[in-house]
């Protein structure tokens, strides 16, 4: 996790006034990692390991948010 929060800090850096984009693979789709996401205040994408989701659960949940 402290790998991440780094590596998004110089992102953030590097980019001055342009707006970040972060992309994770579904490892890391934990709630922490995704209030980590939040709290940097940057855009990003994070595959959800769908494998024990039920579809019509997880299309419900979506149309919500």
């Amino acid at each position: 996790m402290d790998f991440i929060r780094e590596s998004v800090g110089y992102a953030i850096e590097l980019a001055g006034s342009k707006e970040v984009m972060v992309v994770l693979d579904a490892g890391f789709d934990s709630q922490e990692m995704l209030e980590l996401l939040e709290e940097s205040s940057v855009k990003y994408v994070v595959k959800h390991n769908v494998r024990r989701t039920n579809p019509i659960e997880w299309a419900k949940i979506a149309k919500e948010h």
